[in-house]
């Protein structure tokens, strides 16, 4: 998993964590499902085909430090997680 931060085409603060590869389309779906717009950051997950499995990588331009930004993504995600076992 990797941050980084950058300036978009509105000169906005972007934040970009790639979470990497998964296998299949239903677990990229999920995801999204579960983190799209979720929180005041207002995530966006977007899902590319790259070396027969699906690129994951989470956008906001939410303005605050990547460490932040990732502390709630692992929470947000944590939660999804903890939510999904009851």
């Amino acid at each position: 998993m990797t941050a980084k931060q950058t300036k978009n085409y509105n000169n906005e603060l972007l934040t970009t964590i790639e979470l990497g590869n998964t296998i299949s389309r239903e677990s990229a779906d999920t995801l999204k499902k579960a983190l799209n717009e979720e929180t005041y950051m207002n995530f966006k997950v977007i899902a590319a085909p790259y070396g027969g499995g699906l690129t994951l990588t989470i956008e906001t331009t939410y303005r605050d430090s990547k460490d932040e930004i990732l502390g709630m993504l692992l929470g947000l995600m944590a939660e999804k997680i903890m939510d999904s076992k009851k």
